[in-house]
């Protein structure tokens, strides 16, 4: 795999990389609610990626969402989307989470636990980079509300309630810096652009050890991870409070193409 001017690195530094360390991600370790950022150039399977997440949560009794909504300017892929939950602008998010605090209003008034109201929700955001003003990611306000205060719209729920967003983007740049500050999890492969790699490296591969020794051997392991396999995902776990190496939070997914599913029914969302 050809690397970009800039960035050389030695047989000798990869040799030092041990990515055999490195486990697949676990996807029941993701926070209740949680906020993703799905990187990659087009055509390098960030949708077969996060369909193939999606999957797993809906397979999952414990884990998975009642409903599922998709904002696309394409409309494409995630066929286990019904129709009437496909939107392809941004201010849906604010009936969303609009929507979201009133159903916890009413949990907090409740006196009866059997009484509240379950709303499980996870929101894609795909081929969205290209909107104009408020309808963009990088503009979106709403979005960094979500970002950096999505979890708290369910808080004292969390057993009924949760509110995701998985973001699919072809740059990283897309999204402002509080956005992917805040972002509880970064997924991507080999990014083409030196400055999406800078961004990576500097936000995910630099937090232990920013020396230059440490740098090198960051940036060594960056480019063994994301070329060890066709279509493989890294996926930098930023919600892990206890950092201490990078397989405490750095893990990859090796996607399957599976046979679409309907993730839930229509007549079973409130």
């Amino acid at each position: 795999m050809s690397k970009p001017k800039g960035y050389s690195t030695s047989s000798s530094e990869l040799e030092e990389v041990n990515i055999e360390e490195f486990q697949s991600i676990d996807y029941k370790s993701f926070p209740n609610s949680f906020f993703l950022i799905c990187v990659a150039s087009r055509r390098s399977g960030k949708s077969t990626s996060c369909n193939y997440l999606l999957q797993q949560f809906q397979k999952d009794k414990k884990r998975r969402f009642d409903t599922i909504i998709l904002i696309s300017l394409t409309d494409s892929g995630f066929g286990g989307i019904p129709k009437g939950y496909r939107y392809d602008s941004l201010t849906a998010l604010e009936q969303i989470m609009g929507k979201q605090k009133s159903i916890k209003e009413h949990n907090d008034e409740v006196m009866k636990k059997g009484d509240r109201i379950g709303s499980k929700i996870c929101v894609i955001l795909d081929d969205m980079a290209s909107g104009t003003d408020q309808d963009s990611l990088r503009n979106s306000k709403t979005l960094e509300v979500l970002a950096m205060n999505g979890r708290h719209v369910v808080r004292g729920h969390e057993d009924i309630m949760s509110l995701s967003i998985m973001v699919l983007s072809q740059s990283l740049t897309k999204l402002s810096r509080p956005i992917r500050l805040n972002s509880d999890i970064i997924m991507f492969n080999a990014l083409p652009s030196l400055t999406e790699q800078q961004l990576v490296l500097s936000e995910c591969f630099f937090l232990l050890d920013s020396s230059r020794k440490g740098v090198s051997h960051a940036r060594s392991l960056y480019h063994k991870l994301v070329s060890s396999k066709d279509y493989r995902f890294i996926i930098v776990e930023n919600y892990k409070s206890n950092k201490r190496t990078h397989t405490d939070y750095i893990k990859y997914i090796d996607s399957k193409i599976l046979k679409d599913f309907e993730f839930f029914s229509p007549y079973e969302v409130v």
